[in-house]
């Protein structure tokens, strides 16, 4: 079974790999369009919001994709001289499926939003009125999603698997665009086999560092990262599934996750961040070494999901729980407040309802995502738990088996 794997790998490579110049033109036309002046830093909600997701539809049909627009309706809380406002906004998830008949699916995406003309105050520094492109943040991204796309769709061979490439928006918000595609494909979450997320990876620097998150959501995912680093990386390892990107609505819907990024810089978050300073050959090399990973989690389908730590330095713990809630990331004050509840779990036997906020597991106070991770770690299934939450102006509590 190995050698035949090994001729598959081969005869994959020799097909892709030819293709080196027009992959590496694609990531270039892609980062050139989506982060120039023109689409105005792609803000979730505007015109050059729906501009650039018309732009990723299109270039999926071309490639071959069965390809569609996800819209979603959203709300982000901003603060405003000394009172919050709720702004209300319809959003765009777009999607591209190569069927191969298979019973199981990888997904592969990224962000295309950006943070606009910071009119939400995300800007590093003050400069609101300032287009802020975002070429690595995350044009780059959806620059490997396409070229990932175009490279599974025009090999000679049907893989074991189908595979989704959905470029997500509204995640400088809070994860909006993931966290209801997961909502609204909770159903059939098990046919996702597991996710693949790029956030960041234009900016490779000189001695090739690469940072790889969610090695401990799945079995057996750490030793293909190893495998098949023959450029080499300099690999930075973290094992968590929780991270500041659209993986984490994935994980906490219990799919394994993998996230790669090139890591922070001056210009993240910045008007600087345009295309001139990114790294061509460093995000092709990312692109070409992610091709046999996917190709191989696919093909041998031997990753079985973990529970992992919540923060990079805190200690390995088994999560064996869940109560399939989606968190609100940007939540102000205490608290984990729920943006949504997957159907026949735990929380919405409970009654829980999205605008919940969970404030105390038994005697565990929960304050965040992270403390709301480690209270669950302590119990089992079987356990019954009281989960004391606050809706509107009134707390309450259930009473819950796990």
């Amino acid at each position: 079974m190995k050698g035949i794997f090994v001729l598959f790998l081969i005869l994959y490579q020799n097909s892709v790999y030819g293709q080196d110049s027009g992959i590496i033109q694609s990531l270039h036309n892609t980062i050139e369009f989506l982060s120039s002046d023109d689409l105005n830093g792609r803000l979730a909600g505007s015109t050059e919001e729906q501009v650039a997701s018309e732009y990723i539809l299109k270039r999926f049909q071309q490639i071959g994709l069965k390809s569609y627009i996800q819209p979603f309706e959203a709300a982000y809380q901003a603060k405003q001289a000394d009172s919050m406002h709720t702004y209300s906004f319809l959003s765009r998830n777009v999607v591209g499926y190569l069927d191969n008949h298979a019973t199981v699916t990888i997904l592969v995406g990224a962000h295309y939003d950006h943070i606009g003309r910071n009119q939400f105050n995300l800007s590093r520094e003050k400069h609101s009125g300032s287009i802020h492109n975002g070429a690595d943040d995350n044009a780059s991204g959806v620059s490997a999603v396409l070229a990932l796309a175009e490279m599974f769709a025009s090999n000679s061979v049907v893989e074991k698997t189908n595979f989704l490439f959905v470029c997500f928006s509204a995640e400088e918000l809070g994860l909006l665009g993931s966290k209801y595609f997961v909502s609204q494909y909770h159903a059939d979450s098990s046919a996702i086999y597991a996710m693949i997320n790029m956030d960041m990876i234009g900016r490779l620097d000189s001695v090739n560092t690469l940072y790889i998150g969610g090695l401990g959501t799945g079995s057996n995912l750490e030793e293909r990262i190893h495998k098949y680093n023959t450029l080499p990386f300099l690999i930075k390892l973290d094992s968590s599934g929780i991270g500041p990107s659209d993986h984490t609505s994935f994980y906490l819907a219990g799919i394994p996750v993998l996230f790669f990024h090139t890591g922070s810089h001056d210009d993240y978050h910045m008007p600087s961040d345009d295309m001139h300073k990114i790294n061509w050959k460093g995000t092709y090399q990312i692109v070409r070494y992610l091709y046999p990973i996917i190709l191989d989690i696919g093909e041998n389908q031997n990753v079985v999901f973990q529970r992992t730590a919540y923060t990079p330095k805190s200690s390995t713990r088994n999560h064996k729980v869940s109560l399939g809630i989606m968190p609100e990331y940007d939540n102000v004050g205490k608290g984990l407040k729920i943006s949504g509840v997957i159907k026949g779990r735990i929380a919405d036997i409970a009654g829980l309802q999205a605008g919940d906020i969970i404030v105390r597991i038994n005697d565990c106070p929960v304050e965040d995502i992270y403390n709301y991770m480690d209270c669950l770690s302590h119990f089992e299934p079987g356990d019954t738990i009281h989960i004391h939450y606050k809706r509107s102006q009134t707390y309450n509590s259930q009473t819950v088996k796990l």
